[in-house]
């Protein structure tokens, strides 16, 4: 298990510094660029979500606390991983946009969530949305999973992973287009590190 916090640290680390340089370079750019489609205003903004949201930073653990899969079966699901965010960051060099933050809710009943969102809002700059590294991150590591999860655990997985794709629309932090994108990197990834990289037998 130490291997693969290793692992998962390195990787997680060289992801975050490249996030925060693209973010950092592409935002003046990003700010004169909208990716909304008539769908994006049918989208409520629903603040509670944003509990969803935040759980990203969690859902990388289950493969890597889990015992079923190995070291050298770690790194694969890490490489696909890698992978999709290599090309998740290409994309937003190419196509910088931004997503203009909402009005936030006034009311009592809307204090923890509200304090929540802006919290988020401070620490993720608006830009860097095409495609969603959220939704990357929760579909690449939901499909390499997969062959590692009993049904119903695998089941509880990516229904925790829809859900925290599903929160970057209600946040307003992505476009539907981001989305759609991201998911479409994360099958190509995965099917990447599938076809030229076999399945490892545990050991």
């Amino acid at each position: 298990m130490l291997k693969k916090w290793a692992i998962f640290f390195m990787t997680i680390g060289a992801i975050f510094i490249a996030y925060r340089l693209i973010a950092v370079e592409t935002l003046e750019r990003s700010l004169t660029r909208s990716l909304a489609l008539p769908l994006d205003s049918w989208i409520p903004f629903i603040p509670v979500t944003i509990i969803f949201y935040v759980t990203i930073y969690f859902f990388w653990l289950p493969p890597i606390i889990s015992k079923n899969v190995s070291v050298r079966q770690y790194a694969r699901i890490i490489t696909a991983v890698a992978m999709a965010f290599a090309i998740t960051f290409i994309l937003h060099i190419i196509v910088p946009a931004a997503y203009p933050r909402p009005s936030l809710p006034d009311g009592q009943e809307y204090g923890w969530m509200r304090s929540l969102v802006k919290k988020v809002y401070a620490i993720d700059l608006p830009n860097n949305t095409f495609p969603s590294s959220h939704v990357v991150a929760a579909v690449t590591l939901t499909i390499m999973a997969y062959p590692y999860l009993k049904k119903k655990a695998f089941t509880a997985y990516a229904s925790w992973g829809a859900l925290i794709s599903l929160s970057t629309l209600t946040v307003k932090q992505h476009y539907f287009i981001d989305v759609i994108v991201a998911v479409l990197v994360s099958i190509l990834s995965a099917w990447l590190v599938k076809r030229f990289w076999p399945r490892p037998q545990q050991y």
